[in-house]
């Protein structure tokens, strides 16, 4: 057991205990000490491109730039582009985020929010499936509507919840 894992062989790590013991993330989480949504982002980084996995691998680019890649969004194309201009311009984390923003064709706009839910009873209920799911789950109230928004991040997460709520009824 090492400590000083990188970023790839720490995702490696979390995947194999994916694999191995049927575990979502949030179980890894748990069981490693550390957020659910950073094992999340640690796992995200084994689906770039091998070029940009052996640059992390070397230190030519670290783990905050690989994330900022990732921004570019699936096409390669895109995620190599934002790549280049990193190791080209020398570009910081924050300013490899805003050069993927511009490649995926997205800018900074503030959006409205639907408001969380204020009522005791409800956030209980909120809780108690977000429990029983093992993952983030919101209500979200627009005037008298509003929706449930039920948060996975992997193919196999969303799988496991599905059957969860099919079980249940």
């Amino acid at each position: 057991q090492r400590e000083d894992l990188n970023a790839l062989e720490r995702a490696k790590a979390f995947k194999q205990l994916m694999d191995e013991f049927h575990m979502m993330h949030k179980e890894v989480a748990a069981r490693v000490g550390k957020s659910r949504e950073m094992v999340s982002n640690t796992l995200r980084l084994l689906a770039l491109p091998q070029e940009i996995q052996e640059s992390l691998r070397g230190g030519r680019l670290n783990e905050g730039q690989a994330r900022a890649v990732l921004m570019a969004g699936d096409d390669q194309a895109k995620q190599m582009e934002v790549y280049a201009a990193i190791l080209d311009d020398r570009l910081s984390v924050r300013e490899a985020e805003n050069k993927a923003r511009q490649v995926a064709g997205r800018t900074l706009v503030p959006r409205k929010r639907p408001s969380q839910v204020q009522d005791p009873e409800l956030r209980d209920l909120q809780n108690r499936l977000q429990e029983r799911l093992g993952t983030k789950v919101q209500f979200q109230k627009m005037g008298e509507k509003g929706k449930i928004v039920v948060e996975f991040y992997s193919e196999e997460e969303l799988r496991n919840i599905l059957d969860k709520l099919i079980q249940q009824t």
